[in-house]
C-alpha cells in the first residue's frame, strides 16, 4: 500500500494540530508513537490501555471529546 502523505494530511488536516490529548496502547509500540506524537507535535499523553485496563487522567475526563486514541490493538473475532 503506497501512502500519499499531502492527500492524508488535506483530507484529516488535524493530524498536524499541536497540543491534542492521546490514549495509547501500553506497548511498545504505543509508547514509541507517543514519544514521536509528544516530540513532534507536543500532544500530551492522557491515558493508556492493555488487555485487562484502562488508566486516564482527570484531564481525558474534562476533554473526552477530544482525546486521539493512538495505535489501537485491533482483534480479530
Amino acid at each position: 500500500m503506497i501512502f500519499d502523505t499531502k492527500k492524508i494530511l488535506k483530507q484529516y488536516p488535524w493530524l498536524l494540530q499541536k497540543k491534542l490529548p492521546m490514549i495509547i496502547s501500553s506497548n511498545y509500540d504505543g509508547l514509541i508513537s507517543a514519544s514521536l506524537l509528544h516530540h513532534h507535535l507536543d500532544w500530551e499523553l492522557v491515558g493508556y490501555y492493555n488487555h485487562e485496563s484502562l488508566w486516564i487522567s482527570q484531564k481525558a475526563i474534562d476533554d473526552k471529546q477530544n482525546i486521539i486514541w493512538v495505535d489501537l490493538n485491533i482483534l480479530p473475532k
